[in-house]
């Protein structure tokens, strides 16, 4: 069965939710609001600063990567490697740290 992308993100939402899985969240500046409409307690959000919204965004889970680019047309790229998982785990855990708390 496919699904888009809004069902499988809700989908993904409550199953995190259902198992209890912590989820980091690095958003842009500018969706502070719709940041705030969907945490929760096992969801913890962080921004960029004002300065930087790329049009990117990286799902990471296991031995997956998901980038989405948003453009008129997105554009969805899908990497199954672990050790490519690896290095964007760092690299997320590097940014988190940079990031701002709401």
């Amino acid at each position: 069965m496919l699904y888009s992308f809004s069902e499988r993100k809700t989908r993904f939402s409550k199953t995190c939710w259902r198992q209890k899985i912590k989820v980091n969240i690095l958003f842009n500046h500018s969706l502070k609001d719709f940041g705030e409409k969907i945490k929760n307690k096992l969801t913890e959000i962080r921004y960029f600063d004002k300065d930087f919204e790329p049009l990117t965004q990286t799902d990471i889970h296991e031995d997956k990567v998901a980038i989405i680019v948003w453009t008129e047309t997105p554009i969805l790229f899908l990497i199954e490697d672990k050790e490519v998982a690896n290095s964007y785990k760092k690299y997320f855990e590097k940014m988190w740290k940079q990031s701002k708390k709401s």
